[in-house]
């Protein structure tokens, strides 16, 4: 009599087990497939604008996101529209970064066009080969942009000291100088490096393997860059041929206008909610992930917050901020049963980080205050995923495991596509999950998560975990 109910326990654990794994695997799936898709994207469009003789080294300023830190630098006043840049308020010279997607190849696009009014203004241009290199510069008073483009190549190139420096191959950092002395207004109209007449040439182009890891993958880009700006790499069988168009930018239209449905659908859930709780629970719960899940997949976390990402994640903190949290008693427990899951993630975090320092004994470790930090931001993401998602999805009618694995999944998928990164957040996730519906302590598992990340952030090989970015903050 009871063999059957060992047997209907050992099945239910199995498929549970296949549940987990196929979870597990999509995730990856998912990291695979965005990173190659914008691998192959990137080499079609380099490919496109080099047959055509134009630069992916342009910027209009139409919107704050073509600059560093999305600002003007030395500008007490400024505003960006369809027009460019406009700065006022004094005379004082000011600073703009720009930003840039791939390393600038100084060799080829080596002209440059500066577009502003007053054209005459006192310009000059500063350069970091590599982010860890010193800056170089050199004065840009040349007459009217109207005659024709700066050729770099025949500036006084001088080092931070004012000695004569060479001419730069090639540039990880870009800032241009300008001179407001003779007005106090000025306006930046655009910026483009571009080729010398018939100097432009075909990026070279590798092939990686499918069965490649996205971190080798970028990798193996990154160190090919170091030698050849322009170089790109791409999975097999997507190499870029004279057919090749450059890929259609998404518009942002509908981005805006889903945005917009969205934000009705949260004002109409708290004001007149569904009358049973499972349905209830279950749209407030896909209201907190709509945005963020957007934000990260669709690859919108990047250096700078645009003005859509901005609004999609304040419209989840607003709605969080709308719902009821969980009770004081669940902060934390004085059970000492409520801290067993929190103890085994460190504890995979401290046999996992002990087996990388044994290959290779170079961690670095976080400040105090580094530390500090991301143990509030560890918590801040436990209450969303655990006190707010994963208690709804369980209020709607999903079982334990189900919510569990819901949960993991979900999280593993706020980290895309850090292949390394989401198959550590899977089996965290999965952890701290389970020991949220069984013990209600976010205080355990808030800092288990800080300890675990931790460890595995300062052990982990740049060939196993390339970063802890995730959207496209990681890709670039």
């Amino acid at each position: 009599m009871s063999r059957l109910p060992l047997r209907t326990r050992f099945g239910s654990w199995l498929l549970y087990a296949f549940a987990v794994l196929a979870a597990l695997l999509a995730t990856q799936w998912v990291a695979h497939l965005q990173v190659r898709s914008y691998l192959r994207d990137e080499a079609a469009r380099a490919w496109f604008l080099a047959r055509s003789g134009s630069t992916p080294f342009q910027w209009q300023f139409r919107q704050r996101d073509d600059l560093i830190a999305g600002t003007v630098f030395g500008a007490s006043r400024f505003h960006v529209d369809d027009s460019g840049i406009h700065v006022d308020g004094d005379h004082t010279p000011v600073e703009i970064g720009l930003r840039l997607s791939q390393p600038l190849d100084l060799r080829q696009f080596d002209q440059l066009t500066i577009r502003t009014t007053p054209d005459k203004a006192a310009r000059q241009i500063i350069i970091r080969e590599t982010l860890d290199a010193p800056q170089v510069s050199a004065m840009l008073d040349v007459p009217p942009t109207a005659v024709g483009p700066i050729d770099l190549s025949a500036l006084a190139w001088r080092d931070e000291d004012g000695r004569p420096a060479s001419v730069p191959r090639r540039a990880d950092m870009v800032r241009l100088r300008l001179d407001r002395s003779a007005t106090a207004m000025l306006d930046i109209h655009s910026v483009r490096f571009a080729p010398s007449a018939g100097a432009t040439r075909l990026p070279a182009v590798t092939e990686v393997p499918h069965v490649t890891s996205v971190e080798s993958a970028l990798l193996l880009r990154d160190a090919l860059r170091r030698r050849e700006p322009s170089a790109l790499v791409v999975y097999a069988g997507d190499i870029p041929t004279e057919s090749t168009h450059a890929p259609s930018p998404a518009g942002a239209g509908w981005r805006w206008l889903l945005t917009g449905l969205a934000a009705t659908g949260m004002v109409l859930l708290r004001l007149r909610p569904p009358h049973s709780p499972s349905w209830r629970a279950g749209l407030e719960a896909t209201a907190l992930l709509a945005g963020p899940l957007a934000v990260i997949l669709g690859g919108h976390l990047g250096d700078n917050l645009g003005a859509w990402t901005t609004v999609a994640i304040a419209l989840t903190v607003a709605f969080a901020l709308t719902l009821r949290w969980p009770a004081w008693r669940e902060w934390i427990s004085p059970s000492m049963a409520a801290w067993r899951g929190p103890a085994l993630a460190m504890l995979v975090a401290l046999v996992v980080g002990a087996w990388f320092l044994a290959q290779a004994p170079d961690a670095h470790w976080p400040t105090p205050t580094q530390f500090a930090r991301y143990t509030a931001w560890a918590f801040v993401q436990q209450f969303l995923l655990c006190g707010l998602v994963a208690t709804r999805l369980e209020q709607a009618g999903l079982s334990s495991r189900a919510t569990a694995l819901a949960v993991a999944t979900l999280f593993a998928l706020m980290h895309t596509p850090n292949a390394a990164l989401m198959l550590a957040t899977f089996v965290g996730g999965l952890i701290w999950s389970t020991a949220w519906l069984r013990d209600r302590n976010l205080a355990g598992i808030g800092l288990s998560h800080a300890v675990a990340a931790t460890i595995l952030f300062a052990t982990a090989p740049t060939a196993l975990l390339r970063s802890a970015e995730v959207s496209a903050r990681f890709l670039l």
